[in-house]
């Protein structure tokens, strides 16, 4: 079959609309589930979709939302968002300590107990509790930051 004959055939298999691909992926959004999702489900993407939004707004802070996202997992980032709290309460480690360097600019000493900083951007603030054992090691950010007083 000649190159000319397989296109022929292709422009057949559109039933004469020559939108095919337009038409599939129009299929796929429908499928998607954007619509009739269970209630709880929606809930969860709405919690997730304001925490999001108050994190998009400041370049600092979505790239520690993405990188969180990117250690923690999603279904870790749908839990916090979930726990409707001001502040977001996560587990300090070493990717962590790297996480929020990268993000904010703050060096966190290996040696605290405790630190606290901003967001240079939008002044979001996040603290760093360091258990002496290091059984309870707590980072605390911030999840809006119009809340600082």
């Amino acid at each position: 079959m000649s190159f000319v004959q397989k296109m022929a055939t292709n422009d057949s298999s559109t039933n004469g609309s020559g939108n095919s691909r337009r038409n599939s992926s129009q299929n796929r959004k429908n499928n998607n589930g954007q619509k009739g999702n269970p209630a709880s489900h929606s809930r969860d993407e709405s919690a997730l979709g304001n925490l999001r939004r108050n994190f998009l707004a400041c370049t600092r802070c979505s790239h520690f939302l993405s990188g969180f996202q990117a250690i923690s997992g999603l279904d870790r980032l749908v839990e916090l968002a979930g726990a409707d709290s001001d502040w977001l309460e996560l587990v300090w480690d070493s990717q962590m300590r790297v996480l929020l360097h990268k993000s904010f600019g703050g060096r966190v000493d290996l040696d605290a107990i405790y630190y606290s900083g901003t967001c240079p951007e939008c002044k979001r603030l996040y603290e760093v509790e360091v258990d002496e054992e290091g059984d309870d090691s707590l980072v605390r950010v911030q999840v809006n930051p119009r809340l600082r007083r």
